[in-house]
């Protein structure tokens, strides 16, 4: 994997954070903040400090979701190992990676594993967004909205509901797929160990 796929990983993580971050901001400091701001022809100055502040924080973000899923990965990962008839089997998943010498494996695998890396980090992300809209709507829009606060509210608990759900299903989906890819490749690799029934 190239490191500008893991930069653009990083930086969509960080950009989804950047909008609870700010909606979380704003929840504190009030909508009038924006207007007393004065860009003064700095806004492409202020773009790249916002970036490279993005990209750090969508680094956190994939840590955080790394270690918020290590338990359910795991649980996949075992399920699938047991029903390819793989539960006795230890191996590292990089060192059957590099022993494969494949580019175009390994790039698929890659492909696979940013996918996983992006859906759970969203998973995490929309859960702090719809957090902070709420908030953000009851702590500044009461009186600005055109909307019913009430409606307002349903409408983003349910369209957060509905992205969390969504990503939790990709990230449930593609880790399930790499699993099975992994266990194949292993009986590939070791054909003599299974007995062709």
């Amino acid at each position: 994997m190239t490191t500008t796929v893991l930069f653009i990983e990083h930086l969509i993580s960080g950009i989804q954070a950047g909008i609870w971050l700010i909606l979380f901001m704003l929840s504190i400091l009030g909508l009038k903040f924006l207007e007393s701001l004065r860009w003064n022809g700095y806004e492409s100055l202020l773009l790249i400090i916002l970036l490279s502040l993005l990209y750090p924080l969508g680094v956190f973000v994939d840590e955080l979701a790394d270690a918020l899923f290590s338990r359910a990965n795991r649980r996949i990962r075992t399920k699938i190992m047991k029903a390819e008839g793989l539960e006795n089997t230890s191996f590292s998943i990089m060192n059957l990676l590099r022993s494969e010498n494949d580019e175009y494996l390994a790039n698929y695998l890659g492909y696979i594993r940013t996918r996983i890396r992006i859906s759970r980090s969203a998973v995490v992300n929309f859960v702090l967004i719809t957090i902070s809209a709420v908030v953000f709507t009851v702590t500044r829009l009461q009186q600005v909205t055109v909307l019913p606060t009430s409606l307002l509210l349903l409408i983003e608990i349910a369209a957060g509901g509905f992205m969390i759900g969504l990503a939790w299903w990709a990230w449930n989906h593609i880790t399930h797929t790499f699993a099975r890819r992994i266990a194949q490749i292993y009986k590939l690799k070791n054909p003599d160990t299974f007995s062709m029934e």
